[in-house]
């Protein structure tokens, strides 16, 4: 949001479809499990992490569109600050699939029966996060949870959408018969390769079979210790995987800026 905004937070609950206490600041846990970076180091631009924020809402104050107006943000880290302005960061958004939403934030509009939350068109297409592993397995539920009990984080505003329920597929009469593999795109495969959890979990794996003869599931329900280097592992290649965007974006950066003032030419 832009500097200058005055935004309250039981006025965006409300508008979100969230009643006026559906709100909070998320916690350190939240903010290391979606966004994948540490409290003080919230930035859009962690929304490259496609995978783990996919129940993340970005509402972006429109004052920020006003002509020749630029920001910063972090890349990823605090240590530094990036300046751009919309037309760098609409670019950004839409390169990893998503499009910017500009909403004014200071609006307080009058929500009734007549009038329902102007903001919970896009709160409800947030993918609501599992609370578990069981909701995790199971099918969505289509009904949306009441404000009273919903709690949302200004970290990601979700909501339950209705969840289609694919109809079962018709054995094949030659079971001879394999049907060729899907060709996996570019995005996907990037996507697969740094999917910190997945690759956490093939490394903690390999250590527990090496170390105690079980799975890393069978054996982290007794071991104190493998638990602790899980999260270690995941926390350290988070920050490699961060580290890697950032020079890369650096890099690309200057790039256009040689390009541009044709420094190579």
């Amino acid at each position: 949001m832009c500097c200058s905004c005055l935004c309250g937070s039981a006025v965006l609950s409300a508008r979100l479809g969230c009643g006026k206490g559906g709100l909070s600041w998320a916690s350190e846990e939240l903010l290391a499990e979606s966004l994948q970076v540490e409290p003080g180091c919230v930035t859009p631009l962690a929304l490259a992490n496609v995978d783990s924020c996919k129940h993340v809402l970005l509402l972006i104050d429109s004052k920020l569109q006003q002509s020749g107006q630029k920001f910063f943000v972090h890349p990823i880290v605090n240590s530094a600050s990036v300046l751009v302005d919309c037309d760098g960061l609409d670019k950004f958004l839409r390169g990893i699939g998503r499009e910017p939403i500009y909403v004014d934030l200071e609006a307080d509009p009058k929500i009734d029966r007549d009038n329902p939350p102007d903001l919970k068109q896009y709160a409800d297409t947030v993918e609501a996060p599992p609370k578990d592993d069981d909701a995790a397995s199971s099918t969505v539920s289509s009904t949306t949870p009441s404000a009273s009990s919903s709690q949302v984080n200004l970290a990601a505003a979700v909501a339950v959408p209705k969840a289609a329920v694919p109809p079962k597929a018709k054995k094949a009469s030659n079971s001879s018969s394999k049907a060729a593999p899907a060709k996996q795109s570019d995005a996907e495969h990037h996507i697969k390769l740094t999917n910190v959890v997945s690759r956490t979990e093939e490394l903690i794996d390999m250590v527990a079979q090496a170390l105690t003869g079980k799975s890393a599931a069978d054996a982290a329900a007794d071991s104190y210790v493998l638990r602790r280097l899980t999260a270690d592992v995941q926390m350290q290649l988070t920050a490699f995987k961060n580290a890697a965007y950032t020079a890369g974006y650096t890099a690309g950066k200057e790039e256009i800026v040689a390009y541009a003032t044709k420094r190579y030419a």
